[in-house]
């Protein structure tokens, strides 16, 4: 937030100084956007507000959250969800959810996961019906992903 806009910090969310397009009826509208006074621009936040989505788009991000996974893979954990993980992306005038870059971006996790820690399986948390969600399997991307809408009419 205190970090200057393009510095690599500040890269690490989401930022635009206007949404007024947004509003106007773009793929997911202004609700997902919240002013922040400190860094007097916009943040992008798919869920609550208190959750600033990272930006994916950059290369730190990346690496930076490979290594997280990597992390936890170590301490032995047999599986990661990547909860969310249709909407890790998104690309300005389009509908966020399951670009074709976002599946990249599971897959390099995964490879990069897998590589050091072949008992580790990769889910892909996500809210699809099957037919979206099996998006996820192609390519080798992930070797779980739930059905969450038929688990939430169970419950």
């Amino acid at each position: 937030r205190s970090s200057p806009p393009g510095s690599p910090p500040r890269d690490f969310y989401v930022w635009r100084d206007d949404v007024s397009d947004a509003a106007q009826g773009a793929a997911e509208g202004a609700k997902h956007w919240t002013w922040d006074e400190e860094a007097r621009s916009y943040y992008r936040h798919h869920f609550a507000a208190h959750q600033p989505d990272l930006n994916y788009r950059n290369p730190l991000v990346i690496a930076e959250m490979t290594g997280v996974l990597k992390f936890w893979a170590a301490k032995g954990l047999d599986g990661l969800c990547l909860n969310g993980a249709s909407l890790l992306l998104e690309r300005e005038g389009s509908q966020t959810r399951s670009l074709q870059e976002t599946r990249a971006v599971i897959r390099k996790f995964r490879d990069d996961v897998r590589a050091e820690h072949p008992q580790c399986v990769v889910q892909a948390g996500l809210n699809a019906a099957p037919d979206e969600a099996i998006e996820y399997f192609h390519n080798a991307q992930c070797e779980l992903v739930p059905h969450v809408p038929l688990a939430q009419r169970l419950f």
